[in-house]
């Protein structure tokens, strides 16, 4: 009966010790199939730049129109004109016409 007792114990602690396991192989799979997405994400981002450089170098009018948009450089004869920004606070000026007689 004693060695009945002791083998149960044994099967129960690899048991446990199998649960532990799995659970742990579970999230590292999980983990896994996480970082693979990462890397495909990044291998996208990775191959939209190099696309963009590839225009960048071969394309002036991209090369233009990039430095203008995000680096707001302008040419020596472009005329700007600067609209005041709104005030968002600011109440709302309403024009009536002038009543007449």
């Amino acid at each position: 009966m004693g060695l009945a007792v002791g083998v149960a114990v044994a099967l129960l602690v690899l048991a446990i010790a199998a649960v532990d396991v799995y659970r742990d192989l579970a999230q590292q799979r999980a983990k896994r199939v996480e970082l693979e997405l990462k890397i495909q994400q990044a291998e996208e981002r990775i191959r939209q730049l190099e696309e963009r450089i590839e225009r960048m170098r071969s394309d002036p009018d991209t090369l233009e129109r990039l430095a203008r948009e995000e680096l707001g450089l302008v040419r020596p004869e472009d005329l700007i004109v600067v609209f005041p920004e709104e005030d968002p606070s600011a109440p709302e000026s309403v024009t009536d016409p002038p009543d007449s007689p």
